[in-house]
């Protein structure tokens, strides 16, 4: 005769049929989301990633900074939009950079810099962000371009804080789910989880090959106003934030957010089989 193992959790905590399909489909969509959110955190939260990626793309060609200077301009910027929205550091970098321009002579339209106080390292915030008043977008970062950091800042924490508690809620799942789920039903659930991310991923990343602009714009428009994300191709931001870094950027949310969904449809493949063969060994009475 052929038996189930006794040990099967399922089998000793059984639920309605009903409670065993939501608890599925939740699994599966908390994880689908944690997925997608993997990807974005190795994007927005280490330097590294920004580092790399304003090291190999920043544009000094077409501004009056160095290279180095716009990578870790593109750094602090980074930490203002996405983790700690310190504007004191954002305008000192930003006045810093301005001043090794000015004392090695690299300001390509003197009209156009700021004239920072005389001692500006010790000068506050609010005094170096009116010397940025006025001057040419090449230079500084200005209203509209914090006022666009402002708002990215503020929908990545909202949006932080609702992926944190989906990703909370996937691994309380996860913990809990061999309780009351077969390996079956749980490797269904990680299956169906990376298949649906991945099949998302596929699609979008079609969608950039053929038309990034087009994808970058109706991204843009899902959480900003019209004409409030867009800049001059010179301007201090795009230097250091050129098309080629986001897309760089969007292929390391790919790479990470697809290596998870394989991790998932492995270990989800791995326990369907196991409980496949489980219950069709043939054990002596």
């Amino acid at each position: 005769m052929k038996h189930a193992k006794p040990s099967d959790a399922a089998a000793q905590r059984p639920i309605h049929p009903v409670l065993s399909i939501v608890m599925e489909v939740l699994i599966a969509c908390t994880m689908a989301v944690s997925l997608v959110y993997a990807g974005f955190s190795a994007c927005a939260v280490p330097d590294q990633t920004t580092r790399l990626l304003a090291n190999a793309f920043s544009n000094d060609a077409d501004s009056p900074f160095t290279h180095d200077e716009l990578v870790e301009t593109a750094v602090v910027s980074k930490r203002y939009t996405a983790t700690d929205n310190d504007l004191d550091a954002m305008v000192a970098q930003v006045a810093k950079i301005n001043a090794q321009a000015a004392a090695d002579g690299r300001n390509t339209d003197p009209a156009g810099a700021p004239v920072l106080p005389q001692d500006w390292e010790n000068a506050s915030t609010e005094e170096l962000l009116a010397s940025f008043d006025g001057v040419a977008d090449q230079y500084v970062l200005d209203a509209a371009a914090l006022s666009h950091l402002d708002d990215c800042y503020l929908v990545i924490g909202k949006a932080r804080n609702v992926l944190n508690v989906v990703a909370i809620a996937a691994i309380v799942l996860l913990i809990l789910s061999p309780l009351f789920l077969s390996g079956r039903t749980i490797g269904r659930a990680l299956t169906a989880a990376g298949g649906l991310v991945l099949a998302a991923f596929a699609a979008l990343a079609i969608w950039v090959a053929v038309d990034f602009d087009g994808f970058f714009a109706a991204f843009h428009s899902l959480f900003f106003v019209d004409g409030t994300w867009q800049f001059s191709w010179d301007s201090l931001l795009i230097c250091m934030y050129p098309e080629k870094f986001w897309i760089g950027m969007g292929a390391v949310w790919l790479l990470v957010t697809v290596a998870g969904c394989i991790l998932c449809l492995i270990i989800g493949g791995c326990l369907r089989r196991k409980c496949a063969f489980e219950l069709n060994i043939p054990r002596r009475n």
